[in-house]
């Protein structure tokens, strides 16, 4: 799995994802207004469009906002890190454009009063909270915010993680496995 930057590749490419963007969304694919990620699992021969990602900068009378307005993967395609992988270039890209806020739109479709709690376990998971409803280009959706330094420090933390996990694992795989009974307890053949 992996990563493209929309923005830079042809309408063929776009054309992958368009199932994936609700239709008044679509309209990012094709103008250049906002930073538009695609999610693909790349077979060798062939990409297959697994994810998008809409953020744009969008401001008003009370400031400018990073804001993520799509994101969605499709089912064969979740569990596998997809999601994952575009917020994270999304936080990147909006703590290096200066942004220490990313707010999420979550399109709260059928007048449902609440988000879904998988939803918002994810959300939360990343240090987005407060959800709250608002009516953003004549949709309504739930708004969540998160500092960009939380985000990636948690990222950080994981990356740090899962790397000493594995030097763990690299660790044992060369540990020695001739066991001998000494007593009550198993020797390994390595000097204590």
């Amino acid at each position: 799995m992996r990563v493209i930057l929309l923005n830079e590749v042809n309408s063929k490419v776009k054309d992958l994802f368009r199932d994936f963007v609700p239709t008044n969304y679509e309209s990012y694919l094709d103008e250049g207004q906002a930073f538009v990620l695609g999610a693909v699992e790349d077979s060798g021969k062939k990409w297959e469009a697994a994810g998008i990602a809409i953020a744009s900068v969008e401001g008003d009378e009370n400031g400018v906002e990073f804001v993520i307005k799509w994101l969605w993967v499709d089912p064969e395609y979740r569990n596998r890190d997809a999601a994952g992988m575009m917020m994270d270039m999304i936080f990147r890209a909006a703590r290096l454009s200066g942004f220490h806020y990313v707010t999420v739109h979550i399109p709260a479709f059928g007048g449902v009063k609440s988000l879904d709690p998988e939803l918002e376990e994810y959300f939360a998971n990343i240090e987005f909270y407060n959800p709250v409803i608002r009516v953003v280009d004549g949709m309504r959706v739930f708004e969540l915010t998160a500092r960009t330094d939380s985000y990636l420090s948690i990222i950080n933390t994981m990356a740090n993680e899962e790397a000493r996990q594995q030097m763990i694992e690299e660790r044992y795989n060369n540990f020695p496995r001739k066991y001998k009974e000494i007593g009550i307890e198993y020797y390994s053949g390595v000097p204590v």
